[in-house]
């Protein structure tokens, strides 16, 4: 993953924070999605997706 952004003073621990917050964000979407197409019936399964 690539991140666009510029800090005027480098700042590890920002930086780390700016990480974990992005990865959070995209686990929840990429969960959100799984939850809408599980509502869907007749939709193949993706690769990697489990089903129980």
């Amino acid at each position: 993953m690539k991140f666009q952004y510029i800090l005027k003073e480098p700042n590890k621990d920002l930086e780390r924070q700016i990480r974990r917050r992005t990865t959070r964000r995209l686990v929840e979407i990429i969960s959100e999605r799984e939850k809408v197409a599980d509502q869907i019936p007749d939709l193949p399964d993706s690769v990697g997706h489990a089903v129980i």
